[in-house]
């Protein structure tokens, strides 16, 4: 939260944050930066429903390795995507990498795993849940 603060108190920082191909500290960085308040809201939502119930199955640090590991394999893909497919480079904000990552996790460690996937009332395993909104994002993005 004070990550998204600082960004829209201090003119340009969010430049220095925001994913960006040629500056490798933003893999990190980006992962913590929020454009907008819903933004932050929903994956911080996300990390409320699921962070503590995968936490407990992988342990603390084994859970910060899944976070972050999961935030910077998304920023690759990211950069893959928007230079090898699209065609340009455009900057990218946001956890949801990271939150993703924890949800494929939890669907490899406990692929029969019932839950809810908004906003849906029908119970789904994990594995569709986390494809589902792979092709999602997909789509949005």
């Amino acid at each position: 939260m004070l990550v998204f603060l600082a960004v829209h108190i201090i003119p340009g920082l969010i430049n220095l944050l925001a994913l960006q191909l040629l500056l490798p500290w933003t893999f990190i960085t980006s992962m913590f930066t929020h454009y907008a308040l819903w933004h932050i809201f929903f994956n911080m939502l996300a990390l409320f429903f699921i962070g503590q119930y995968i936490e407990s199955i992988l342990g603390t640090k084994r859970y910060l390795v899944t976070y972050f590991a999961g935030g910077i394999t998304g920023g690759i893909f990211f950069i893959l995507w928007d230079v090898l497919i699209l065609g340009h480079h455009s900057t990218a904000v946001g956890a949801s990498g990271a939150i993703f990552g924890i949800f494929a996790a939890l669907a490899v460690l406990r692929p029969n795993q019932r839950i809810y996937l908004f906003p849906f009332p029908v119970p789904i395993t994990l594995p569709v849940a986390v494809a589902v909104a792979f092709f999602f994002a997909m789509f949005i993005f």
